[in-house]
């Protein structure tokens, strides 16, 4: 499975409002992103009857991810943009809302079709990171600033890395 989608789009996420920041306004610099810090582990749910097979969801699973990154790698420069000028604002952040909203989705249907309840879980968790970030971006309005640090939320950082140490077993 690839690096962290949400690895990526933070340190790219975390340069490019550096450099907006410093082109205007560097007193409003952030520090750097703390690293995230690891849920303890649960107890092991029991199979579900049914559904795909452990290899199939992660295939399913980085596929998404890979969607979703592409889809980011291109909205985030548009953000960074949007830093300095407002009226980039709302088509950026429609942008954005869209490959979360896509992103969702799709990770959704691989959690609802796991029969590897850890797998489930994992994925479900993820799920719920998403839409948290995705209620933090629609709830920035047209506030580019906000709507990345939804982006750079310890949490959000940590999307995926529990689904791939599940599917490298």
């Amino acid at each position: 499975m690839k690096t962290s989608i949400f690895a990526a789009v933070a340190l790219t996420t975390a340069a490019l409002t550096l450099a907006a920041c410093e082109a205007n306004e560097p007193d409003k610099l952030n520090p750097g992103i703390a690293q995230s810090a690891r849920p303890s582990e649960s107890a092991r749910p029991s199979p579900v009857p049914g559904g795909a097979d452990r290899t199939s969801v992660c295939a399913a699973y980085d596929k998404a991810q890979g969607e979703a990154e592409a889809k980011l790698i291109v909205v985030v420069p548009k953000l960074a943009e949007a830093l300095g000028d407002p009226s980039k604002a709302g088509p950026a952040l429609t942008e954005l809302k869209a490959v979360m909203a896509s992103f969702d989705a799709s990770l959704s249907a691989q959690a609802n079709l796991a029969q590897d309840a850890d797998l489930k879980a994992a994925i479900q968790a993820d799920v719920f990171v998403l839409r948290k970030a995705g209620g933090d971006i629609v709830a920035a309005g047209n506030d580019v600033e906000k709507a990345l640090a939804a982006l750079q939320t310890d949490e959000f950082k940590a999307v995926g890395e529990k689904v791939k140490a599940i599917c490298a077993k």
